[in-house]
This record gives structure tokens, C-alpha cells and sequence, in this order.
């Protein structure tokens, strides 16, 4: 179980380094005029494009999640939750998220 959660928090720092990897390119590219004339859904699209290029690597991540907490006796590992791919591509497609 310890080597579990190692693993997962390593894999974790590095879903933290793209995160930061995806910030120093993305700045650059950000069209300011776009943004002002739009912001909510423009800052939408943005992390619409996030999401759809790192599901795979989110969804991942949640299931070695789950997969620890089930280990733990916290969650029922059987159990579908708010995090699964099929309810994020939903909402992604939906909109049904705010800040």
C-alpha cells in the first residue's frame, strides 16, 4: 500500500509539472482582445482544451485514487463518482461547471 501511494503521488507531481509546462506556453498565446470582449467563455475554452487533452492522465489519477481509498475502507472502489470519465466528458460538453 505505501509504494501504492508513493507511486501516486509521484504520478501527481507530474500531472503538476504539465499543468506548469501548459501554463508557460499557453500565456504567450492568450489573445488578449479575445479575452476581454469574453472572458467566462473564453477562460471555458481554455479549460475545455485542458481537460479534453488531459482526461486520459485525470482519469488515471482518480482511479489510483479510488483505488487507494478503497484500500483504506474509505470509498466503495464499485461506486461511480462525480469524477468519472463518462459525468467529466458530460460536463465538458454541457457546461455544467462554474467557478
Amino acid at each position: 500500500m505505501a509504494q501504492l501511494i508513493n507511486n501516486h503521488l509521484d504520478n501527481l507531481d507530474k500531472l503538476e509539472e504539465v499543468v506548469v509546462e501548459n501554463a508557460d506556453t499557453i500565456l504567450p498565446s492568450i489573445k488578449v482582445d479575445d479575452l476581454l470582449k469574453d472572458p467566462e467563455n473564453y477562460l471555458l475554452a481554455l479549460g475545455d482544451a485542458f481537460l479534453k487533452e488531459h482526461i486520459d492522465e485525470i482519469e488515471r489519477l482518480k482511479m489510483e485514487s479510488n483505488t487507494i481509498k478503497a484500500g483504506l475502507g474509505l470509498i466503495d472502489s464499485n461506486n461511480e463518482t462525480i469524477f468519472s470519465k463518462d459525468i467529466i466528458w458530460y460536463n465538458i460538453n454541457n457546461h455544467n461547471y462554474k467557478s
